[in-house]
């Protein structure tokens, strides 16, 4: 037959000297038991109940204890002969299952126990006893106290101490009420003020927030507005310096570029103003064909037009009419005539008269040059043309075509654009509006 902890019921392993329990073990303790059983009934039934009630036990341990004292004195002390070890086992922990030593005063101490619960059970009554010790020791001092007649009159004045404590103790309870009642007035007003600092601390974050979306939106549109800023500059910069270079640049030099190519013939905007002598011209293909010479003659038309209109200067003998490779200049006055600036190759019977007719609008076209220089030294005495025109001459070459030496003709026609390309720049530098 096993055995089982009477607590926990885990499985029991006896000790070898339980294992072989007989008559004589189970006799030793049932003396043990009657030899603590027996001090204990020597003390009458009233000191018991007053140690008992001193002990502060419950009703239920004195009633066990008082069981154990009658089971006790009626328990046999010895076995049949016949009874075997298991019986002796029974016995034994029968014997030494008194309720006498109950750990926890509500219920038997049952044997057989692990180590684990008799330690507990140890340590239960170790507790119990040092607390029942300590109540006996106070109940000693009390009833030391209550009998002495010698510390009478320091019981009064410890009793009125002691009243005097409780007067003070009920006085610091009112004052520490009130202190707790004002505290209770000072929470609410705080709880107050924290709900108001809570909204405002709401309100606060919601205006953060919105202030953050507007920051950012302004910083957005700050991005925005320098991007175009710095495209505006870099448009700027680039109409400055478009600027700068039309305020450099003249549209009237642009539009009438006139020089003179590597064989001194004059030259208006590429068209050559001028002819070869035939003893400077090794081929045919190097002459200058009279087309080319119309239109410049028909460009020098449209420039003495362009100084006269800056230079406010009509003309008084002349009137030139700019066409082109067919412009023509008309003789004013009771001798009007109108004569064609422009010549030919052509060998007809009338190109004498034509020939005629040419050096005629080449005449008043120098005239009108003449004037328009005239106009510009009286603006502007400190004007000095290189050339001087004198009737048909021009720098002492005559502008005639007839009866006149092709290098001497060219000569007189570059001398007048040089006259006229001075008068523009001048004219330029004066700033007449048209």
């Amino acid at each position: 037959m096993g055995w089982n902890c009477q607590e926990c019921g885990q499985p029991l392993q006896l000790d070898r000297s339980l294992e072989e329990a007989d008559q004589h073990t189970l006799g030793i303790a049932q003396a043990t038991v009657k030899e603590a059983l027996g001090q204990w009934n020597t003390v009458s039934s009233e000191t018991r109940q007053t140690h008992l009630n001193a002990l502060s036990l419950p009703s239920s341990v004195h009633q066990a204890i008082q069981k154990q004292l009658q089971h006790a004195n009626s328990t046999p002390e010895t076995l049949s002969a016949s009874s075997d070890k298991q019986q002796y086992q029974t016995r034994l922990f029968q014997t030494l299952s008194t309720e006498t030593f109950a750990a926890n005063h509500s219920s038997a101490l049952r044997h057989p126990l692990c180590e684990d619960c008799t330690k507990q059970v140890l340590d239960r009554s170790t507790q119990e006893i040092e607390i029942a010790r300590k109540e006996r020791n106070a109940l000693r001092e009390f009833e030391d106290d209550c009998t002495s007649e010698g510390h009478e009159s320091a019981r009064m004045q410890k009793r009125r101490s002691l009243r005097k404590e409780v007067q003070d103790i009920a006085s610091s309870t009112q004052q520490v009420q009130s202190e707790l009642l004002a505290c209770d007035s000072a929470q609410e007003t705080l709880q107050q003020e924290l709900n108001a600092v809570r909204q405002e601390a709401e309100s606060f974050a919601n205006t953060h927030a919105e202030f953050w979306i507007a920051f950012n939106q302004q910083t957005s549109e700050l991005h925005q507005m320098q991007s175009e800023l710095h495209r505006n500059q870099a448009q700027a910069a680039v109409l400055c310096e478009m600027l700068n270079h039309l305020e450099q640049a003249n549209a009237y030099l642009d539009v009438f570029d006139i020089g003179q190519d590597e064989r001194g013939i004059a030259t208006i905007n590429g068209w050559h103003l001028g002819r070869l002598s035939t003893a400077h011209v090794s081929t045919a293909g190097e002459q200058i064909d009279w087309p080319e010479i119309n239109a410049a003659w028909g460009q020098t038309a449209f420039l003495l037009t362009v100084l006269s209109r800056k230079l406010a200067c009509e003309f008084t003998q002349y009137q030139i009419h700019p066409c082109g490779p067919l412009s023509a200049v008309e003789r004013l006055g009771a001798d009007h005539a109108k004569y064609e600036l422009y010549g030919t190759n052509e060998w007809q019977i009338g190109r004498l008269f034509h020939s005629r007719r040419f050096d005629q609008a080449m005449v008043g076209t120098l005239a009108c040059a003449k004037q328009l220089c005239e106009r510009a030294c009286d603006m502007d005495p400190a004007l000095d043309l290189p050339y001087t025109i004198q009737k048909d001459t021009i720098g002492g070459a005559s502008i005639r075509l007839q009866f006149n030496h092709p290098d001497t003709w060219s000569r007189a026609t570059l001398s007048l654009l040089i006259t006229l390309r001075m008068l523009l720049h001048w004219a330029i530098d004066q700033n007449f509006k048209p």
